[in-house]
């Protein structure tokens, strides 16, 4: 699947296909950080993902390695898409 402004929906659905194990947590950090990283404006899919999302990083956190292992390794999945 190669995406270059995918859907929350989508990110959900991939992750979940590739890691269904993974931690509900590491999955949102992965999608915010990814959405935070790579929306293009305020009309992309992405931009709505990061708004939307339940997620909200620790003030220290500045970018999804300050979320450990899981999230991203599911950030680098999003990116492979």
């Amino acid at each position: 699947m190669t995406l270059k402004d995918p859907t929350r929906a989508q990110m959900l659905e991939c992750l979940h296909r590739l890691e269904p194990e993974a931690d509900e947590l590491d999955i949102e950090a992965a999608i915010y950080w990814f959405a935070h990283d790579y929306h293009g404006g305020q009309t992309s899919s992405l931009y709505e993902a990061l708004c939307s999302s339940p997620f909200h990083p620790s003030l220290l956190h500045h970018s999804v390695e300050d979320e450990g292992e899981t999230a991203s390794m599911l950030y680098a999945l999003l990116e492979s898409m």
